[in-house]
Formats: structure tokens, C-alpha cells, sequence
């Protein structure tokens, strides 16, 4: 469910009747001066910097901030004191009372095949290509697979059996026919296992499905549905319904998605384990408390060009 609220200078202060995904943040369109302006939210009795807006400059951007269902914020606009327009959408509503655990058997999985089919348009485009190409080249490797297995049998079949010479004295041996050896017929090697990758900076990625589509990488728009949760198990934030996009690897999100998303293909399924200085760091957001280790379940479901 969208939601929107203009923010000034005037502190408002409302508790969210759900919890609330913060996703932009825009000058209005009769903002005027050059000097910049600050949104801060009070949240817990600690004032908190979200973003500095500035005409003629940074005019809008991307946020990522969940407030918690019933528990009170306020909203400011400090500097010039321009209005700013802030976007987002009701998690609750969105959800449909799915439960936490990514990937669970029963009402989820049929939810989750209901949304797969709604995005087979958008995944055809992309995928149709990729596909055509893989299926020929794998009908390719089985019919030459049979064909050397076939010329192999006919080889041992129509070598004539050894006959044994003839003893036209004692003093000669008799020659023995030698057997037709059989051509071995390679077996293609059996593909590895995903492994669990964990990186210096402490950030775990976990293939949990390998996809097959186009490859994500640094620069692109990638959309995703994914799942957030604290080491304890507690939600966070989640899109499992509307895919969440952004540009990869230029800072739209935090370091942990930039760095673990990359390399993924439309299809696949990665769990990430990101430490709070790939996060929120020491400092937090609403939700999400200070040095927090977080878990994304991520699932790659389109590149754009």
C-alpha cells in the first residue's frame, strides 16, 4: 500500500498504523534557493540525518528505512527549510501474512509460484535467447555422447574373432590375435556443488539456487525480492511481491547489497549474511539496532540494460 507525507521546517510527528518502507526523497516542485536541506527523523528521543536535498544540485534520492508499526517518529526539515516530498509503501499490506522463514512449504510456496507467474513475461524477455542457446547446446552434447557410444558397439561387433594359427612345426610359436580395444567414451564432469563464499570485510554469500539468466554487475539496474532478518530471527523489512530496484554497485544501497548481489543470475536465490560495517554500522536505523549483523534472502529476478 503507498504511502506519502510532505515534510517542512514543521516538526510532524505520527506513529505508523503498519510498518512503513521509506523508499525516496524529492524537493517539492515550487522549492526555491540554492541552499541545502536537511531531513532529520527523532526516533527513540535521538535525532537522526537521513538525507541533504539542494536545488540545482542532489534534488531527489533513493532511501531505504522501515518504521515500525505503532511506534511514534518525527519528521523535520532544518536548513533552508524547503518542502520535501517523502515516498514509500506499507509493508503490512504488501506481505499478505506471509510467513518469516524465505522459501517455506505450503501457503508460501503457492504464493511464491503465483508471483513467478505474473513475472514470466518480464523473465521471457530477457531469458528466451539464453534458453534457446543453452537447450542446442546441450542436445548438441547428447547426440554426440550417443553417437561415440553407438560407433564404439559397432566397432567391437564387427571385429572378426582371433583365429589360431597353424602348427606347421614345433619350433614356431602360434601368433594370438590381439583384442580390438573398445574406445572409452567421456563422461561429462559432474558440476560442483554452490559453494559458501565468505569475504575479508566478514560478508557471507551463499548460493542457495544457481540461476541461468543474464549476469548481474556493477552499473546495471537489478530488481529484487528479498527478505530481511536479524540473527535472532526478527523481520525487518521484506519485498516478496514488488520486486525492489536499484543501480548496483554505485551506493544506492548499503555496501553489503552492492558487494553480494553482484555476480548473481536472473533466477538465482543468494542468502547473505552482511556484519554492521557492510550495514547500518554502529550508529543504526529505526528497526534495526546498532552493530546489527544482518541475513537477506535475495532472489535475482531481473537486469536491466
Amino acid at each position: 500500500m503507498f504511502w506519502g507525507i510532505e515534510v517542512s521546517n514543521k516538526a510532524i510527528s505520527f506513529a505508523p498504523p503498519y510498518d512503513a518502507h521509506l523508499t525516496s526523497a524529492c524537493l517539492s516542485v515550487d522549492a526555491t534557493g540554492t541552499d541545502r536541506n536537511v531531513l532529520v527523523v527523532k526516533y527513540d528521543g535521538k535525532e537522526y540525518s537521513l538525507c541533504s536535498l539542494k536545488l540545482g544540485g542532489l534534488e531527489s534520492t533513493s532511501l531505504d528505512l522501515v518504521f515500525e508499526e505503532g511506534k511514534e517518529i518525527t519528521l523535520q526539515v532544518k536548513g533552508a527549510g524547503q518542502t520535501i516530498h517523502l515516498t514509500g509503501f506499507f509493508i503490512s499490506s504488501m506481505d499478505g501474512g506471509q510467513d518469516d522463514e524465505f522459501g517455506e512449504d505450503g501457503e508460501d510456496e503457492e504464493e511464491d509460484e503465483e508471483l513467478e507467474m505474473e513475472d514470466d513475461d518480464e523473465e521471457e524477455e530477457i531469458d528466451e535467447e539464453e534458453i534457446k542457446r543453452q537447450l542446442k547446446r546441450k542436445q548438441e552434447e547428447e547426440a554426440a555422447a550417443q553417437a561415440a557410444k553407438k560407433k564404439a558397439k559397432k566397432a567391437v561387433e564387427a571385429a572378426p574373432p582371433a583365429k589360431p594359427a597353424a602348427a606347421k612345426s614345433p619350433e614356431k610359436k602360434v601368433e594370438q590375435q590381439k583384442p580390438v580395444e573398445q574406445k572409452k567414451v567421456e563422461q561429462p564432469a559432474k558440476k560442483a556443488e554452490p559453494a559458501i563464499k565468505k569475504l575479508p570485510s566478514g560478508l557471507i554469500m551463499e548460493d542457495v539456487v544457481v540461476g541461468s539468466g543474464f549476469q548481474a554487475t556493477r552499473g546495471q539496474k537489478v530488481s529484487v525480492k528479498y527478505l530481511g532478518k536479524l540473527t535472532n530471527g526478527k523481520k525487518f523489512d521484506s519485498s516478496l511481491v514488488k520486486p525492489f530496484t536499484f543501480k548496483l554497485g554505485v551506493g544506492e544501497v548499503i555496501k553489503g547489497w552492492d558487494v553480494g548481489v553482484e555476480g548473481m543470475k536472473v533466477g538465482g536465490k543468494r542468502r547473505l549474511t552482511i556484519p554492521a560495517s557492510m550495514g547500518y554500522g554502529s550508529q543504526g536505523v529505526p528497526g534495526i539496532p546498532p552493530n546489527a549483523t544482518l541475513i537477506f534472502d535475495v532472489e535475482l529476478v531481473k537486469v536491466g540494460r
